[in-house]
């Protein structure tokens, strides 16, 4: 796993982890990734459906820093909800511990968390700026999904503890690579698990059973529905709401 972009140096040229570049989070990467191809997504989303997007009628344009706007409000109201249900989950951890010192570094961030604050968030603007919400939400579904799956790429390759259940035996009938099947997450930045013999990194943990690697299978989905609402925007034109239903 590649807790930051350390690690990943580590492997390609073989320099030692937790240097400088350690302050560049795998995390962090695909989730500014997903943000921003999210957002171009929608904004190409949105001004396809200009005709019936806005309370008022027809427009020409979308509005000033419309696309700046969405940036903005999906990386706040994300990282806040992630948080937010990080403190949930984990409360003995907030209660017994400094709430500044919890907030900012002892708890890590939920993806599903930034997505519901981020979905939340976007409603709320939606009406602040006159937009229909069932056209606003058909816009917004191709990009919550490339998000939500690259996002999903960051929890797995990180190793944030988002995986699944033990997996068990692997069956013949199997046709993927093995990892596919089970994992075991050496170096997750969780820190589960038992230590790496002969390690000495600030993360040297890898899981004593192996685990469906759900995140990855998670993102395959979302990759797949992505392709197939494109494709179906393209040859029909559905009633609003019904895009984002699926």
């Amino acid at each position: 796993m590649y807790p930051d972009v350390s690690y990943l140096l580590h492997d390609i040229i073989g320099i030692t982890p937790d240097n400088l570049t350690a302050i560049f989070k795998t995390y962090g990467i695909f989730l500014f990734l997903g943000v921003y191809i999210a957002s171009k997504i929608f904004e190409k989303e949105t001004k396809s459906k200009l005709g019936f997007l806005f309370e008022e009628g027809p427009r020409k344009a979308l509005p000033p820093n419309f696309r700046n706007n969405i940036l903005f409000i999906v990386a706040v109201a994300g990282i806040v909800g992630s948080k937010i249900i990080v403190l949930i989950e984990e409360y003995e951890v907030f209660y017994n511990n400094d709430i500044i010192d919890t907030i900012f570094r002892k708890t890590g961030i939920s993806f599903y968390g930034g997505l519901i604050g981020a979905a939340i968030a976007l409603i709320f603007y939606f009406k602040k700026a006159k937009m229909n919400i069932l056209p606003a939400l058909d816009a917004a579904a191709p990009a919550i999904l490339i998000g939500y799956s690259l996002g999903r790429l960051g929890c797995h390759f990180s190793g944030d503890g988002d995986w699944g259940i033990a997996s068990g035996v692997q069956p013949n009938w199997w046709c993927f690579p093995d990892w596919m099947w089970s994992y075991n997450y050496p170096h997750n930045v969780a820190n589960r698990g038992s230590w790496i013999e002969n390690c000495d990194f600030n993360y040297c943990k890898v899981l004593d059973i192996a685990v469906f690697p759900t995140s990855v299978y998670e993102s395959i989905i979302c990759l797949f529905i992505f392709i197939f609402i494109i494709f179906i925007n393209k040859i029909w034109i559905a009633l609003p709401g019904t895009v984002f239903s699926m």
